[in-house]
């Protein structure tokens, strides 16, 4: 669940970029409207339908930003401060998680494993 809401909130954070640009009446991540002269495009009509579309999706997805703290919690407890944990009861466990060897060495071989995987990858797409 935490990844998709991570996808939602990356979605919206583009979009306000490229409305900003819109505003500099810069369209360098509209493919279609990069191809056009800059006095055929409608800067402001493109801005007024990106800060409608950015409104939408703030409104329709704000029930998950009341639980955003407990979805950092979930998909990275190592990065969380146990103290600025919003439910308490979970402090002591945190707490042990985050000192454990055990899972810190586990969260390090699975970081290792991804680095490892992604480069193959990138060796991969270069061939």
């Amino acid at each position: 669940m935490h990844r998709l809401y991570e996808h939602i909130v990356t979605f919206i954070e583009k979009l306000k970029l490229v409305q900003k640009q819109m505003v500099q009446k810069k369209v360098t991540h509209c493919a279609n409207l990069s191809t056009r002269p800059v006095d055929t495009v409608q800067h402001e009509k493109y801005n007024e339908l990106l800060v409608k579309l950015i409104d939408d999706f703030q409104q329709r997805f704000q029930d998950f930003k009341k639980h955003n703290d407990f979805m950092i919690l979930l998909s990275n407890p190592f990065n969380v401060d146990p103290t600025d944990a919003a439910d308490t009861k979970y402090q002591m466990e945190l707490i042990d998680l985050q000192n454990n060897n055990i899972s810190r060495s586990h969260k390090l071989n699975c970081i290792l494993l991804i680095l490892k995987r992604n480069e193959s990858e990138k060796r991969g797409n270069e061939l």
